[in-house]
C-alpha cells in the first residue's frame, strides 16, 4: 500500500498528466485479497514459478461506476473520458458490465483491455465482447489485447466525440 501511495503521490507533480488512483475496480465497493510479487531470495534465471516470494495484500475495491465519476469530477466534470486501460487480471468481466449497465462505458473514448481466462467461461467473454460491440468498435487486437474505439453517432462530427474518431 505504501508503493502504491508513493507512486500516486508522484504522479500528481506538477506538469503530470498520469494519476494513479489508490486502489482497484470492481463490480462493487468492497476489501479484496490479492498476492503481489516481491523480490529477493531466488537466483537470477530461475524460472517465473521459483521467483514467487510475494505475500497477501488486502485492498480496497471500488465500485468502477462512482470511481470513474470521481475521475470524471477531477479532470473538470467531464462527460466524457478520454480512455481507460484495463489490466486487472480478470477484473474486466465485473467492470465492463458495471459500466455499461450504468451508461458510463458508452461516454469513454478508448477501451484497452487485456483479457484473462481465470476461470470464467468463454461464453462470459462472449457476453462482456457484445456489450462493448453496442458502444465501441474493435481497432487492434494483438495476443489478449484490445483496443476498442468509441463509435461516433450517425449525424456527429469528431466535435462530438471529444476528439475520438
Amino acid at each position: 500500500r505504501r508503493s502504491l501511495q508513493a507512486a500516486a503521490d508522484r504522479s500528481t507533480q506538477p506538469g503530470g498528466r498520469r494519476t494513479i488512483w489508490p486502489f482497484g475496480l470492481s463490480d462493487a465497493d468492497g476489501p479484496a485479497e490479492l498476492r503481489r510479487w516481491g523480490g529477493g531470495g531466488a537466483q537470477e534465471g530461475a524460472p517465473a514459478f521459483e521467483l514467487w516470494h510475494g505475500a497477501s495484500e488486502r485492498v480496497g475495491l471500488r465500485d468502477a461506476e462512482a470511481a470513474l465519476a470521481e475521475v470524471a469530477a477531477r479532470e473538470g466534470n467531464r462527460s466524457m473520458l478520454e480512455m481507460l486501460y484495463l489490466n486487472c487480471e480478470g477484473c474486466e468481466y465485473e467492470v465492463l458490465p458495471r459500466l455499461a449497465e450504468t451508461g458510463r462505458l458508452s461516454r469513454i473514448g478508448r477501451v484497452v483491455v487485456s483479457w484473462h481466462a481465470g476461470g470464467a467461461p468463454w461464453q462470459r467473454r462472449c457476453r462482456v465482447d457484445a456489450l462493448l460491440r453496442k458502444s465501441h468498435s474493435l481497432a487492434k487486437a494483438a495476443l489478449s489485447y484490445e483496443l476498442w474505439i468509441l463509435r461516433v453517432p450517425r449525424g456527429a462530427g469528431p466535435e462530438g466525440n471529444a476528439g475520438v474518431t
